[in-house]
């Protein structure tokens, strides 16, 4: 048995579901890939410390008379775009790249120019039983290995749970719990050849908090990440050095995402508002904030509509509000709905974003393979047919690399 990364896009019997479809000429899906408005609702449960933190799946009911308010973190209300109609496509397969762990599964994290920056766990080190690793799994950048993830201070054999890496520096965060969510987790970083694994950070100097990110994001030398229970979360922003961290409160907040090299994004839910957050990350601590999206309810006393942040890069974002899938370009500042993707389709468990693109996981096809909403750096937004998957792609401008079913870490080319 082997451990994935806990942020699986598509549950193992539901990719056995889609591998198993073959009809080349299946009609066109009518739940969540239909080629006319959308809706949802995200409304994540509070969860103890001590336990796993990934998110559960979101409400899909939305309220039939509460059409939310979107306007811009300067109070302008947002103007709506012409709708954009996904293209879909099927990208090219540009070959399986070899695990350097002799029978290990390579786990996608990110691309590295063209290379895919994976981590590999050897074959049995999983002890179900105990429910831990017994041998310390390898982070791998394209066909060599970087560094063994063997952590310092006596650190166990444990699980990658995301890996980054930069001009200089590769950072990873590991746990030797196989759960998702898990406490204890540690942040290490090593140079590119592996040499000077350091402890960055670690759940010991936050009072044992979970930690609930799903990724791990590097803004100049800075890593950012989230952790706690969804009521108590917050965002963390660590110096790589280790000389100083910021914790900033972030209650009810899913997922931190990069922004541009030195910003963050992240959403909040408090005082009636939901809100998507952005900072500048430098060596002021705590890092400067701001709003760049609000959303409320109309009128006191009713729901608050709901606003996801699915997905965002520098350039792009996905947001789920109200009864729409919007494409947001946090530069130009412009809004699009999304047409024909139903918002509760919308699986932000497996999102991913990458060298401006951003990919959000959709349900409900009847054909085969793994289905993603994506954005292009340019702007194009697109409905992508993907082999089917055990886990989450890793994001490129016009590359996505993806673990199949058979174990083999496949690269693909978008048009």
């Amino acid at each position: 048995m082997r451990a994935f990364r806990p942020r699986l896009a598509l549950s193992l019997p539901l990719a056995f579901a889609l591998s198993a479809c073959t009809d080349a000429t299946a009609p066109a899906p009518s739940t969540g890939i239909d080629v006319g408005t959308a809706a949802s609702s995200h409304s994540t449960s509070p969860s103890g410390a001590s336990t796993a933190a990934s998110s559960p799946a979101p409400s899909t009911t939305a309220s039939g008379t509460s059409q939310p308010r979107l306007a811009w973190g300067d109070g302008t209300a947002v103007a709506w775009g012409k709708a954009a109609k996904p293209v879909q496509s099927t990208p090219a397969d540009q070959g399986s790249v070899d695990p350097v762990v002799k029978g290990g599964t390579p786990i996608p994290w990110a691309f590295v120019g063209e290379e895919v920056l994976s981590s590999q766990e050897p074959d049995g080190s999983f002890d179900g039983g105990t429910g831990t690793f017994k041998e310390f799994p390898s982070l791998v950048l394209g066909e060599r290995a970087l560094a063994t993830s063997k952590g310092v201070d006596g650190a166990e054999p444990g699980q990658v749970l995301d890996a980054v890496e930069n001009e200089d520096w590769v950072v990873w965060a590991e746990s030797p719990s196989a759960e998702a969510g898990p406490s204890p987790w540690t942040l290490y970083k090593a140079k590119r050849d592996g040499s000077a694994v350091t402890k960055v950070f670690g759940s010991d100097d936050v009072g044992e908090e979970p930690f609930s990110s799903t990724r791990l994001v590097l803004a100049r030398d800075h890593v950012a990440f989230t952790i706690g229970s969804v009521e108590g979360r917050h965002v963390v922003t660590s110096a790589l050095d280790g000389t100083q961290q910021s914790l900033i409160p972030a209650p009810g907040a899913s997922e931190v995402w990069a922004g541009t090299d030195d910003t963050i994004l992240w959403e909040t839910r408090e005082d009636g508002q939901i809100k998507l957050m952005r900072a500048v990350v430098d060596d002021a601590m705590p890092a400067t904030q701001e709003a760049v999206l609000t959303v409320s309810a109309r009128g006191s006393g009713e729901e608050l509509a709901p606003l996801r942040l699915l997905a965002a890069s520098d350039q792009q974002a996905l947001i789920a509000t109200g009864d729409k899938v919007a494409a947001v370009d946090l530069h130009a500042k412009t809004v699009r709905e999304v047409a024909s993707i139903d918002p509760s389709s919308m699986d932000a468990s497996g999102a991913g974003a990458g060298d401006g693109r951003v990919t959000v996981h959709v349900d409900g096809s009847s054909r085969p393979g793994t289905h993603v909403l994506s954005i292009a750096p340019n702007g194009t937004v697109q409905l992508l047919t993907l082999p089917a998957t055990e886990g989450v792609p890793a994001v490129g401008a016009d590359l996505i690399a993806v673990t199949t079913l058979d174990g083999d870490l496949t690269v693909l080319a978008v048009d």
